[in-house]
């Protein structure tokens, strides 16, 4: 039984086994963007990237991570909408399995936090209401999404804004200097990361954001630091 997934940045995980060396957080905020909430029923492109955002906004700031994180699995194994998972037992084994792994990764304490799933289930609530329009389906919206509207955006967005909100909740503040050791940015991780993504590029912005140090490299043989 072939148990491997090729993702976005070319690596192999094996979902019987996945190792937290195998994750990669550009794989999950490429994967994340492109997958649309509610198996297509919404009229607006939504996605889980965005969806995972919402959540850090009604979250207190001890929890704001594991609310950006609460659904990464699904970068891997993709989204099931509620009604399937009881014909799917071993979906939740599977998630488990792959959250675990990215708990390990990402510094978060295992189980989630039941904070984080009231946000997860007020965004619901939110969703159906705001954005699908079911509004047969929600009684009462909870407090903590009152006045909060949903602007549904495309999937390129979805991936920037995604992207932009892990670097400030994980490292908050950026100093890039290039190779020479002479500063290229120090500030918000954010506005790091756009200042990187705008003038370099994708593959020399994830470099760098690790590294703290603008790579060498050089694009049809002209250096470009």
């Amino acid at each position: 039984m072939n148990t491997i997934s090729r993702t976005y940045t070319g690596k192999n995980i094996d979902l019987a086994n996945p190792r937290a060396e195998d994750i990669d957080i550009v794989d999950i905020g490429m994967h994340l963007s492109q997958i649309n909430r509610y198996c297509g029923a919404c009229p607006f492109p939504y996605s889980v990237a965005q969806h995972s955002v919402m959540l850090t906004w009604i979250l207190p700031t001890p929890f704001k991570k594991w609310g950006l994180a609460h659904d990464w699995a699904e970068a891997y194994k993709g989204d099931k909408i509620k009604p399937a998972k009881p014909f799917c037992p071993g979906d939740v084994d599977l998630e488990e399995r792959i959250l675990k792994v990215i708990c390990e990764k990402f510094g978060l304490a295992w189980p989630e936090p039941p904070e984080v799933k009231a946000a997860d289930n007020a965004i619901y609530a939110l969703e159906k209401y705001d954005l699908l329009y079911w509004r047969d389906m929600v009684d009462d919206l909870p407090e903590s999404v009152l006045g909060l509207k949903i602007k549904p955006i495309e999937w390129w967005e979805a991936r920037e804004l995604f992207m932009e909100t892990y670097y400030d909740l994980w490292y908050e503040t950026r100093e890039i200097r290039y190779e020479d050791g002479s500063v290229f940015f120090s500030g918000r991780a954010s506005e790091a990361y756009r200042h990187l993504r705008d003038i370099y590029g994708q593959s020399v912005t994830f470099g760098a954001m690790s590294t703290e140090i603008i790579p060498f490299f050089t694009i049809q043989g002209i250096k470009a630091v």
